[in-house]
C-alpha cells in the first residue's frame, strides 16, 4: 500500500487563547455592555443603532409606497365625483327638457324618458363604486399614518439612543473597572484596544442626521376654553382664518354653514350630500367639499376633504378633524395647551430643498 503525503494544502490561523485574567477583563467588559472583537471594542447600543437604520429604511419605502396608493385612490375618488357631478347635472337637464315637452311627442318622451333612466343606473353603479372606493380610501390613509408614526418614532429613537452611545462611551472611559479592564487586555494584543466610537458609528450617525432632515416639526400653541376644548388657529384658502376645534374623534374637518360661507366656501346643489351624527347623538345633513389649502402653522395640506354642515346646525362649532390631523403624526398636550405636528418631508420636497441649498 502507497502512503501520500500532502504538504501545503490546508493553513489554519493561530488561535488565540485567553489567559484567566484576559477571560475575567473581557467578561467584566461585557458586564458594561462592551463587546471584545478581534481587533477593537464596540458598545452594544452600536450595533442597535446599525439594525435600526436596516429597520428604518424598510419603513421609508413602506410610508412612501402607502403614501402613493393614498394620492392614487384620493384621484380616482375625485375623478369619480366629477364623474358623478356631470351625470347630475345632466339629468336635471334632461329632467327639464321632459317636463317642457309637448305631451303627445310620445317618441321624444321616450327617448328623455330612457336617457334619464340610463343616467340614474351609471349614477347608482358610480355612488356604489364611490362607496366602496372611499371605504378604500380610508383604509389607505390609516395606512400611511401607522406608517408615518412608525417612521417618526424610530428616528426619534434612533437620535436617543444615538446621543446615549456618545455619553455612555465618555462615561465607561473614565471607569477605573473598564481601565483595568482594557489595560489587561493591552497585555497580548497586537494592536492595543481603545475604548472609542467606532467609524461605523460615526456613518450611521450622519445617515440619522439626512433621515432627521426629512423630519418637520412644530409644536403650536393652542387656546383652551372652559369646557376642555382646545381651538387652533386654521388659515383655510391661503387668505380666510377660523379657530377650530382640534379634534381626532372627528373623521372630518367639519364647518357650520355660516362660517363657510366667512371663508370663501359655498357649497353648491352639486356637491355630495352626506349624513353626519354629531356629538349629541344627532343625525344631520352636510355637503361634501374639498378646500384647495389648508393652514395650520407651516404645515399646509392640500385638497383637504370638509363636511359643510346644513343651515339647522346652528350650534355647531367648526372641527378640524382626520382629514387634516391624518396628515400628520401630531400630539395634543392639555396641560401646556399645544398641538405638535409632525411630517415626513417627500421625496420630491427633499429634491426641492437640495437644489434649493446648493
Amino acid at each position: 500500500m502507497m502512503t501520500l503525503l500532502l504538504s501545503g494544502a490546508l493553513c489554519l490561523a493561530p488561535v488565540r487563547h485567553l489567559s484567566a485574567e484576559q477571560s475575567s477583563a473581557k467578561e467584566i467588559l461585557e458586564q458594561h455592555g462592551i463587546r471584545v472583537l478581534k481587533d477593537r471594542l464596540q458598545l452594544e447600543s452600536e450595533t442597535e443603532l446599525s439594525k435600526s437604520l436596516r429597520d428604518v429604511t424598510k419603513l421609508r419605502r413602506t410610508l412612501i409606497a402607502t403614501d402613493r396608493e393614498e394620492t392614487k385612490l384620493q384621484q380616482q375618488k375625485e375623478a369619480a365625483l366629477v364623474q358623478i357631478q356631470s351625470l347630475e347635472q345632466e339629468h336635471t337637464k334632461l329632467s327639464g327638457q321632459l317636463a317642457n315637452i309637448d305631451q303627445n311627442n310620445v317618441a321624444l318622451n321616450n327617448k328623455l324618458v330612457g336617457a334619464l333612466n340610463a343616467i340614474r343606473g351609471q349614477l347608482n353603479q358610480l355612488n356604489q363604486g364611490l362607496k366602496q372606493h372611499s371605504e378604500r380610501l380610508d383604509e389607505a390613509r390609516k395606512e400611511t399614518m401607522q406608517a408615518r408614526e412608525a417612521f417618526v418614532q424610530l428616528v426619534l429613537d434612533m437620535r436617543q439612543l444615538a446621543d446615549t452611545t456618545s455619553a455612555e462611551v465618555t462615561t465607561l472611559a473614565e471607569n477605573s473597572d473598564v481601565q483595568t479592564a482594557i489595560a489587561e487586555l493591552n497585555k497580548s494584543a497586537e494592536v492595543p484596544y481603545e475604548l472609542a466610537l467606532s467609524r461605523s458609528f460615526t456613518r450611521n450617525v450622519l445617515q440619522l442626521e439626512k433621515l432627521e432632515e426629512s423630519i418637520l416639526i412644530e409644536t403650536i400653541p393652542l387656546r383652551k376654553t372652559a369646557g376642555d376644548s382646545f381651538y387652533a388657529s386654521v388659515v383655510i384658502g391661503g387668505e380666510h382664518t377660523a379657530e377650530m376645534i382640534v379634534d381626532s374623534g372627528a373623521s372630518l374637518m367639519t364647518l357650520p354653514l355660516t362660517i363657510a360661507r366667512e371663508v370663501g366656501i359655498e357649497p353648491s346643489a352639486t356637491d355630495p350630500q352626506i349624513q353626519l351624527k354629531i356629538a349629541n347623538g344627532d343625525v344631520i345633513s352636510a355637503h361634501m367639499v374639498v378646500i384647495p389649502k389648508v393652514r395650520v402653522g407651516k404645515f399646509v395640506v392640500e385638497d383637504v376633504e370638509c363636511a359643510v354642515l346644513g343651515a339647522e346646525a346652528t350650534d355647531a362649532t367648526p372641527l378640524l378633524g382626520m382629514s387634516y390631523l391624518g396628515k400628520f403624526k401630531f400630539e395634543l398636550n392639555a396641560q401646556e395647551s399645544t398641538l405638535k405636528l409632525v411630517d415626513v418631508e417627500s421625496q420630491d420636497q427633499s429634491k426641492q430643498r437640495n437644489r434649493r441649498t446648493r
